[in-house]
């Protein structure tokens, strides 16, 4: 907004006869009577000017953002809310790259589309990462630091989401079990908000959690069924 504020930018033309404000771009593109040939025309103006200008990088950042919101909370989904900033990132970075480098290939679809798709797949590049990382199996040192002896856990310099990997990776939980730990125990997060994102009845969620840390409780060594959210926590911190 700032960059439409200045007023310097000159408008967009989007066919022989018709130059559209700045201002006015979002609302044009979006408008359903929009052909083909106007959106790529206003697309080509966009790339062609994005890539000797900053100010016109960023136009073109918002004119998209709507989109790529989209498409960072579809492809996090429900599974993935803890990495849900990561994805984000990764998709908005996407579609920067292809901005500045992508060349528009006729018969691929619209111009929009393909740098679309660019952000789409940096963004699920983040989730395969996650969950290539919850199900690698373990090597023989990360075996004996996954289930210390009851006592010493807490002691290691793992980061949390890295306990919780090899916690899964184990088998001792599920991967949404860790999600569930990890966004309760460690960020916060209400078991209220957890249960209203799965769908689940308030009750669910709590049953879910607790069911969770009695199986990493066990894992550990812990007898006594009190000791299952101390366990849990303890891992998590590990």
């Amino acid at each position: 907004m700032s960059v439409i504020e200045r007023g310097h930018l000159p408008g967009v033309p989007v066919s022989a006869h018709r130059n559209v404000p700045v201002a006015d771009l979002h609302r044009f593109l979006i408008a359903p009577e929009r052909t083909t040939t106007e959106l790529d025309t206003a697309w080509e103006v966009l790339l062609e000017r994005a890539r000797r200008d900053a100010d016109w990088q960023l136009v073109a950042l918002g004119v998209a953002a709507p989109r790529l919101a989209q498409i960072a909370a579809r492809t996090a989904g429900r599974v993935y809310v803890a990495v849900r900033e990561e994805i984000a990132a990764a998709v908005l970075g996407g579609f920067a790259e292809a901005l500045l480098t992508v060349t528009p290939e006729s018969g691929r679809g619209l111009i929009a589309h393909q740098l679309l798709r660019r952000a789409q797949a940096a963004g699920q590049k983040v989730v395969d990462q996650r969950k290539a990382a919850c199900k690698r199996q373990p090597t023989e040192a990360e075996r004996e630091e996954h289930l210390p002896e009851p006592g010493t856990v807490g002691r290691g310099a793992s980061h949390p989401d890295l306990a919780l990997a090899r916690l899964v990776a184990r088998g001792v939980i599920t991967a949404q079990e860790a999600d569930l730990i990890g966004r309760h125990r460690i960020e916060g997060v209400t078991l209220r908000r957890l249960g209203a994102e799965r769908g689940w009845y308030p009750m669910q969620a709590t049953r879910a959690l607790r069911a969770a840390e009695h199986k990493v409780a066990r894992a550990l060594g812990y007898a006594q069924p009190g000791t299952a959210r101390r366990a849990t926590v303890h891992t998590a911190e590990a």
